[in-house]
């Protein structure tokens, strides 16, 4: 696949004046490259259909994950079928997850199935995301910038997700104009979440295991302070609606029943 010749007048340009032979690091270096592109070939053979939806069910952002680095492999100097491979994936992930269509919700022993999760080729109000899953998913998409720029889809693609945040698009109002910040710790392409219960909360944004459980390894996602306080354990006050916990300081312990609700920033 051949990319398009752009003027990009402010890229740095070296030009080489001789020709000598590669150091040995250089030639190894190709020879890994090599092996490496194989390697994704037969990946993609074995466990992608042939119109590129992936034979293992996942949540949508590991659906993506499963080729993120190949257009990166790409820029590095890969073969042009990897980052053909790459975009076939990408668009059949969008495809196939799109929430107007019911994707086969079975195909193996795997615990996860395929969910409607994409509305306007972004993750929809249903699996509205806090930014370490959407950043998972997207760092597919980052890379196409750096392996392909002129692609059009994608051009198109990356203005709409920026109008997602920056709040030019009235049906995914994610972003606060008047205090500069985003509504809700999680967004879609159909707006902010606005509320959800402790449960929730807890697992999705300290990572842990759901109320009382030990904090995952990637540890603490974002926090909600100062719009809204949720105490540690052993500290000396107890918010309402929460009770405390005789779980270890690595974990939250709200554990109110009724919902939380996101109020708008007032500084």
């Amino acid at each position: 696949m051949a990319g398009q010749n752009i003027d990009m007048p402010r890229m740095p340009r070296l030009v080489a004046t001789s020709i000598t032979a590669p150091p040995a690091w250089a030639l190894i270096q190709r020879r890994l490259i090599a092996l490496m592109e194989e390697s994704g070939r037969l990946f993609a053979r074995q466990y992608f259909e042939r119109g590129g939806g992936t034979l293992l069910a996942e949540d949508v952002d590991d659906l993506y994950e499963q080729m993120y680095n190949f257009g990166l492999f790409y820029a590095i100097g890969a073969a042009d079928d990897l980052l053909d491979l790459h975009l076939r994936n990408w668009n059949a992930v969008t495809r196939i997850s799109d929430d107007t269509i019911d994707h086969r919700t079975r195909h193996n022993e795997h615990k996860k199935v395929f969910r409607p999760s994409i509305h306007n080729e972004f993750w929809n109000f249903a699996q509205a995301m806090e930014w370490h899953h959407l950043s998972e998913g997207n760092m597919a998409l980052y890379d196409f910038g750096v392996a392909d720029p002129t692609v059009s889809e994608n051009m198109r693609r990356a203005r709409r997700f920026a109008a997602m945040f920056i709040g030019e698009d009235s049906e995914a109002p994610n972003w606060d104009p008047e205090h500069r910040i985003l509504r809700s710790p999680w967004q879609s392409s159909q707006g902010p979440k606005l509320n959800a219960d402790a449960d929730f909360a807890n697992t999705m944004l300290l990572g842990g295991r759901g109320l009382g459980g030990q904090a995952n390894y990637y540890g603490v996602r974002a926090s909600l302070f100062p719009s809204l306080r949720i105490w540690r354990c052993g500290g000396s006050k107890t918010p309402r609606g929460a009770s405390r916990s005789s779980t270890s300081s690595t974990s939250w312990c709200c554990s109110a029943t009724r919902p939380i609700a996101w109020p708008s920033p007032r500084w």
